[in-house]
């Protein structure tokens, strides 16, 4: 080993570790370290946080149609947005919340408000007009049904 390759090897921020033992360490000290709950409990703030934590998208296609179907657990229909321009359809959900608490008196002593956007674009197999388009919104799951040219 040359004194360039091995001066460049020192350099590295995990010293003469391969990557390889490298991950696997870092992959160590998160997921078996006493830290491992402390970073599950921080995923599960963050999840909780989103004012859409269970929400997926699915599309897939037969020979007739493409469907479109996305999970939407809670969400509203006034909460749903479908634009569609040329071969591009977006679904997109907003969420707006805003809580206020009164005291006995009626003055307010703590306002709270939630803000949220989540939207998907899919490119759809052939130009649509929207007169083509099958929607329906049923047990909390949007299906777009959309005719193959």
């Amino acid at each position: 080993m040359s004194n360039l390759e091995k001066r460049n090897n020192t350099n590295l921020p995990y010293g003469n570790l391969s990557l390889d033992q490298f991950e696997r360490e870092m992959r160590e000290w998160i997921y078996e370290s006493p830290l491992k709950s402390i970073f599950q409990e921080i995923e599960q703030l963050f999840e909780q946080a989103s004012p859409f934590p269970n929400i997926f998208f699915e599309d897939f296609q037969t020979e007739t149609q493409y469907i479109i179907k996305a999970h939407l657990p809670n969400i509203k229909k006034d909460q749903i947005f479908i634009d569609l321009y040329y071969q591009y359809l977006t679904i997109s959900i907003e969420h707006n919340e805003t809580m206020k608490q009164k005291n006995h008196d009626g003055t307010f002593i703590n306002s709270f408000s939630s803000m949220g956007k989540i939207a998907k674009t899919f490119y759809l197999p052939s130009e649509v007009r929207d007169q083509e388009l099958s929607i329906n919104h049923e047990l909390d799951i949007l299906t777009i049904t959309v005719p193959i040219k």
